[in-house]
């Protein structure tokens, strides 16, 4: 059969398509899969609060005792206010729960704020949640600290005022001697320590008194005092190990730092190693019990990980950094109490924080309105960072007093205040320059960062306010 003219044979068509499907294959050819890839930016920065507590003043004006406080939110990633809320009538004091989801404030009124900071997103005002507790009104509560429970110093009747449930109580005053001026501790430990300077009121903020002070210790199951230990002269501050086996009291009159063994609940014990060896020896040279350090020192961070502890040292400008490490057993190491370096730092150093790689310190100098910058590798001053002065400052200078820092994966910032300006000053660790700041209404009376490493606890004990005696 002929084909007609231009046509193919149906036959010739099926053929020639068997054919195709031969060289093609069945399937058996690898065939890639191509799956696109999205572009992605950085990480999220993760959401850490920020938490300030300040008196409402007119620029220009000083802040009136009877006008409330305020607290507030500021986010770690955007540098930005994610909530405010009232507090009472001219704080006077801050501290910050050990979990560091709620702040407190001490306000002249004779009340205590009790703020939620985990409450702050979304810019909802924190007004409605804060909780106020009414203390006696002869009292004069000048510091707190916040385990499991609220302690506060009372100053004006000798005592450590135990307050507990929601919202807070007063349920036991605890008496101790004369010139409570802070507390110290945590939540872990079995005891709190009330630092007491043995001297009026305010006689320790020109710290010439020859007069040593005392560790009242407070067992915290019965709430009454176990042990009174004695210190050096005008203590101011004090901070705790996180394992609890150390405590250390800053003696500002006479320039040391006092060590107490946790457990045993008395001065360290001049021994080190498991065979108790004692200190001041050839094979150990430094002092367990006492560390000689800057004249003047008035707060510290333990940097925990590295077992150092960092003092700023108010009267000298110095900043001292002392091994305080020790062994499986909770035994002074060989080194325990060896001071690496004390360096000179800006005027009057007020307060310091390390940040939790252990890279560096700051220190906030309250006499030249500066940011010191140490590399702890070197223990040199490696950046001197000018703080801008409030454009309400009558004297053109600022004077930074608070500092604290949080750590995240990209790179750290420290938080600056001074409490005569309501801003709040920025510094990105990876350039070590201001990058921001945050306007508040009114003058700082404090601040505290609720995590110091983002997605992990705190490694130092930031629940007590700067140290009482400061200027």
């Amino acid at each position: 059969m002929l084909s007609i003219a231009g046509q193919k044979s149906p036959k010739l068509a099926a053929g020639g398509l068997l054919m195709l499907v031969v060289l093609c294959g069945c399937g058996s050819t690898y065939r890639p899969v191509v799956t696109p890839i999205n572009p992605t930016g950085p990480p999220p920065q993760p959401s850490v609060a920020v938490a300030v507590v300040s008196q409402q003043n007119a620029p220009g004006q000083a802040p009136l005792p009877t006008t409330v406080g305020v607290a507030t939110v500021i986010d770690f990633a955007g540098d930005s206010i994610m909530a405010q809320g009232y507090v009472g009538p001219g704080p006077a004091a801050m501290a910050m729960a050990q979990s560091g989801s709620i702040i407190y404030s001490i306000n002249s009124d004779h009340t205590l704020s009790s703020v939620p900071v985990s409450a702050a997103s979304g810019q909802q005002p924190l007004s409605p949640r804060v909780l106020t507790t009414t203390l006696l009104p002869t009292s004069n509560p000048i510091n707190a600290l916040s385990t499991s429970s609220i302690y506060l110093a009372d100053s004006a009747n000798n005592e450590i005022d135990f307050l507990s449930g929601s919202p807070a109580a007063l349920k036991q005053a605890i008496p101790v001697s004369l010139g409570p001026v802070g507390i110290v501790g945590n939540a872990t430990g079995q005891r709190v320590y009330a630092i007491t300077q043995q001297l009026p009121p305010n006689t320790c903020d020109t710290p010439t008194q020859g007069v040593n002070g005392e560790i009242d210790s407070i067992e915290t199951s019965t709430n009454s005092v176990s042990n009174k230990i004695p210190v050096g002269v005008c203590p101011v501050y004090g901070i705790q190990s996180v394992d609890t086996r150390r405590v250390f009291i800053l003696n500002r009159g006479s320039g040391t730092v006092t060590v107490i063994d946790g457990q045993a609940n008395q001065l360290n014990s001049q021994t080190y190693g498991v065979d108790q060896l004692p200190c001041n020896t050839v094979n150990h040279p430094y002092n367990c019990q006492t560390f000689t350090v800057g004249g003047g020192p008035v707060y510290a961070e333990l940097y925990q990980a590295g077992s150092i502890l960092v003092t700023a040292n108010y009267d000298s400008s110095t900043v001292s950094f002392i091994d305080v490490s020790t062994d499986v057993y909770g035994n002074n190491s060989a080194n325990f109490g060896h001071v690496l370096a004390t360096v000179p730092v800006g005027l009057h150093p007020s307060s310091v924080t390390v940040l939790q790689d252990g890279s560096r310190a700051y220190t906030a100098n309250q006499g030249d309105g500066t940011v010191s910058v140490i590399d702890m590798s070197s223990f040199t001053v490696k950046r001197v960072i000018v703080i801008p002065a409030d454009n309400t400052s009558t004297t053109g200078v600022s004077r930074p007093r608070s500092v604290a820092s949080v750590t995240n994966s990209l790179y750290s910032k420290v938080y600056v205040t001074s409490p005569d300006s309501p801003r709040v000053t920025i510094i990105r660790t990876d350039t070590d320059a201001i990058a921001a700041t945050v306007q508040l209404p009114g003058n700082v009376v404090g601040l505290r960062t609720a995590l110091q490493n983002v997605g992990g606890a705190n490694t130092i004990n930031a629940s007590n306010s700067i140290g009482s005696g400061t200027p």
